[in-house]
């Protein structure tokens, strides 16, 4: 072997070694990055963005995190990071809801380590249904001109999520004023007939709460006087009579 043949190899060799490990170094970069990249859901722009809710959990290394997105006017890309303490995500579940529409879940755990990290969300329209309702008030208590809220509990929120027990977030779902005698009348989602709540075990209920607006002051719970409709609110359901009766509860 000449003198200059030698010399060649000592400067290709380490150059060879170089570009392999870079090649290789470059890889598991583009690797970590692909699953460390959040997942971006994008709606369609003719909905109230304000009134999306997007709640969503990762699981791995670290246990579990679940959170909400804050969604914004006139923004309809939101984006669901999959790492937690620098710690990569195993699963990604997603729950989504906007009202007029029915409830989405998504389970991303297939996907979490591809690329494929933009998701077009298309969204099925969801019936209404019509309520009424008669508040009993207490001697001296004057309900006229007070708000009912309604709200929902999306009890199956945690048999998406595979946990024993959560905390459930309540959605709000419409509010009106009642009138001298406590009657009131809403429109409800038709989550009897929506399919992602109906594939579920554990149903939700809708809640209703009596408010002063002017102080912003919860000032009753209300329970239906007939547990048939629910216990502690309104199950749901395809049809309610001409008027379901209520009683005070606590804050």
């Amino acid at each position: 072997m000449t003198t200059r043949y030698c010399y060649a190899l000592k400067i290709l060799l380490p150059a060879f070694l170089f570009i392999l490990l870079a090649g290789g170094y470059g890889w598991s970069q583009q690797e970590k990055s692909d699953r460390d990249r959040p997942f971006v859901l994008s709606f369609p722009h003719e909905i109230d963005a304000t009134k999306l809710w997007i709640n969503y959990m990762i699981t791995g290394t670290f246990g579990g995190y679940g959170s909400f997105i804050q969604t914004r006017s006139g923004v309809w890309d939101y984006s669901i990071e999959t790492t937690y303490g620098n710690h990569p995500a195993e699963t990604l579940k997603v729950i989504i809801y906007i009202p007029g529409y029915q409830a989405q879940t998504m389970d991303l755990s297939s996907r979490i380590n591809t690329p494929q990290r933009n998701i077009e969300v298309h969204l099925l329209p969801l019936a209404t249904v019509p309520f009424s309702g008669r508040v009993l008030a207490l001697p001296n208590t004057d309900l006229e001109g007070l708000t009912l809220n309604v709200t929902y509990a999306p009890n199956w929120l945690c048999e998406f999520f595979n946990l024993p027990d959560c905390m459930i977030s309540f959605l709000p779902i419409n509010s009106v004023t009642l009138d001298k005698d406590g009657r009131f009348t809403v429109v409800l989602p038709d989550f009897a007939h929506d399919q992602t709540v109906s594939s579920f075990k554990w149903r939700g209920s809708f809640g209703f709460t009596i408010w002063n607006m002017k102080g912003g002051e919860r000032l009753f719970s209300l329970k239906p006087k007939d547990e048939k409709y629910g216990k502690m609110g309104v199950d749901e359901a395809d049809k309610y009579p001409d008027q379901v009766i209520f009683e005070l509860g606590p804050r």
